[in-house]
């Protein structure tokens, strides 16, 4: 059998990696002599998420200050282990410090969160919002989901906590709360929504749902919102009501302090997407801005000359920020960053509009587009190992970690893009990155210890993503799986699974990591040769069940895998009978050891279907 892999895998040409975000090694899609024979795909079920470690931007007018929302600390903070829950940040003159305490994680009771932060156009008044979170269980009838909103003036809490979401008005004189019960809550509750008047001290209740979370009020105390009967967009005040006629249903909307312009967006359709219209409530008019495939973020200038929104440019290319005026004219692709904008909000002067976009948060001058980071790309990552293991490959998962998706050249550079991964200080070589993973290759060479530390290098003033300290051990198996495991049929003609079981009697191909040395010795940084096998140096062996007492398996090859860098190839001789459950429990590793062991599922006898 290893004479088989030796003839197929020279049949492949090509670099060869394992790439858990594409799913299939490189050779599965190489150019083959024999189009029946290699086309295993060593399909590895890792992914990241993409997430956007800034959001709820709320800026003053001049743009001088922005209020954020994060579950990223400043690296300062590390040392006060606060939780990794949603807080409150500014920033300010350059500096930025947290404004909120963040509230600790719900364990058995709803989840405690913080957001939608609110400011005046001078910074004066500011509010934020404490969510709790029902998260199933009795705990959603003893304590359902609710929220209320704190209020500060000048620095100094100003009242009893408001129900509900509240806004600010751009001058700061009115505060709008709102607090929304679904039909089915229980016990029933009646909504909430009020108007505040921090000037004169008093408050009307206001007859209708916010049009959105943000620019619903403006400085003289109008409302924009739904009637809650017939959905109509009105334009409210305590001195009386306007009904406002759409060209389109509007989904969300926004006026700008002067009540000259409603910006609204429609609810998305199959056909046709989302539409941003802008409506003149002097004269009428009705005019189509933007269509898009999802929500537009749409954000106005106090004066109602300027619109901000986000939306995707064209075929094959990522979101991006465009401004445009109310009136349809005027419509400019304001960036044209690498990765998508998540968020982006303009100021209420209409000189700047803040932005997120791959996990950094940025500043864009409307007039001339020049761009100022505010905070630098901002990684938030989960080790994807326990350990070191020399020779293989191993994953740092998060979002944010990169700028770019590169492979890397044979042999591994210590950098790929600017980035470095590093052990105890020294660059680690790579195998390749992506905003959501990055592998790398531990040397061979590394020697055992009881402690190093690993870190993604990066320049944040933040830090979700700080260095972790494991151990370096000699073999630690990992075999690639998701629950069952990965492994390729004897003639590598596909994946073994439901579908297509493993026979009785057949030799399958399990990929691995952490199998330890191997004789001869390796180079780092390079794929085991095609012509040559480099198998494990230390005893090694394959049971079924999930101990070592199990019916021994025949290992008729265990080491590198040729061609591929870091990975690790075990041939397994299956029973000779297919188990009654019709799944075999696959359990490898060091003899007599109970911890350097691991394994997985896989289905043998009939397919499954």
């Amino acid at each position: 059998m290893v004479g088989n892999l030796q003839v197929c895998e020279q049949k492949v040409k090509g670099t060869y990696y394992l790439m858990p975000a594409l799913a299939v090694a490189t050779i599965s899609r190489a150019r083959r002599r024999d189009p029946q024979a290699c086309a295993l795909a060593l399909a590895l079920l890792f992914a990241g998420s993409a997430s956007a470690q800034f959001s709820g931007l709320a800026p003053t007018d001049d743009g001088s200050q922005l209020y954020f929302v994060t579950r990223v600390r400043l690296a300062s903070e590390l040392a006060q282990h606060l939780p990794a829950t949603t807080a409150i940040y500014r920033i300010r003159a350059g500096a930025i410090e947290r404004l909120t305490d963040p509230p600790p994680a719900g364990v058995g009771s709803p989840q405690q969160l913080q957001g939608n932060p609110q400011v005046s156009g001078d910074g004066r008044v500011f509010s934020y919002t404490e969510y709790l979170q029902c998260i199933g269980g009795s705990s959603c009838i003893t304590r359902p989901s609710t929220s209320h909103s704190l209020l500060s003036v000048a620095g100094q809490p100003d009242g009893a906590p408001l129900a509900g979401e509240a806004q600010i008005s751009r001058n700061g004189r009115f505060v709008f709360n709102a607090l929304l019960f679904p039909g089915f809550s229980f016990p029933p509750q009646a909504n909430i929504r009020e108007l505040h008047d921090l000037e004169t001290g008093t408050t009307v209740q206001v007859p209708v749902r916010p049009a959105s979370g943000q620019q619903a009020v403006t400085s003289d105390g109008r409302v924009l919102g739904f009637d809650p009967q017939s959905g109509a967009l009105i334009l409210w005040s305590p001195q009386g009501a306007r009904s406002l006629s759409t060209s389109e249903q509007p989904a969300t909307a926004i006026v700008d302090d002067a009540a000259t312009w409603v910006v609204y967006e429609t609810a998305s359709t199959p056909s046709d997407g989302v539409h941003l219209r802008a409506l003149e409530l002097g004269s009428g008019r009705d005019v189509l801005l933007a269509r898009s495939g999802s929500a537009l973020n749409a954000s106005i200038a106090n004066d109602g000359n300027l619109v901000a929104y986000v939306a995707v440019p064209g075929v094959a290319q990522v979101a991006q920020v465009f401004t445009i005026h109310p009136d349809g004219t005027g419509n400019t692709q304001l960036t044209s960053f690498p990765q998508a904008v998540d968020t982006a909000v303009i100021a209420g002067l209409g000189g700047v509009v803040f932005a997120v976009t791959g996990s950094r948060l940025v500043q864009i001058d409307t007039h001339s587009g020049a761009v100022q980071e505010l905070i630098g790309r901002t990684p938030v990552c989960v080790p994807g190992f326990l350990a070191l293991m020399p020779g293989s490959i191993l994953p740092i998962r998060g979002s944010g970690l990169t700028d770019s998706t590169a492979v890397a050249p044979v042999p591994l550079p210590s950098e790929l893009d600017g980035v470095r991964v590093l052990a105890d200080g020294v660059p680690l070589p790579l195998l390749t990155i992506s905003p959501w993973e990055v592998w790398f290759q531990v040397p061979f060479e590394l020697a055992p210890r009881a402690a190093i530390t690993v870190a993604l290098e990066h320049s944040s003033v933040f830090e979700g993503c700080p260095a972790t300290q494991v151990a370096v051990v000699p073999r630690f198996p990992y075999f690639f799986d998701s629950g069952s495991l990965i492994a390729g049929h004897q003639d590598f003609s596909g994946l073994v699974g439901v579908g297509s079981p493993a026979q009785p009697g057949e030799i399958i191909h399990a990929y691995a990591v952490g199998l330890g040395a191997v004789a001869p010795a390796m180079t780092t940084g390079i794929p085991a040769p095609l012509d040559r096998l480099f198998p494990l140096a230390d005893p090694f062996e394959c049971h079924v069940g999930y101990d070592q007492d199990g019916q021994p398996l025949e290992v008729t090859f265990a080491g590198l895998a040729p061609g591929l860098i870091g990975i690790y190839q075990v041939d397994i001789r299956m029973p000779g009978a297919a188990p009654d459950t019709g799944w075999l429990f696959v359990n490898c590793g060091t003899p007599g050891s109970a911890t350097e062991r691991h394994g997985g599922l896989l289905p043998v006898g009939p397919a499954q279907l």
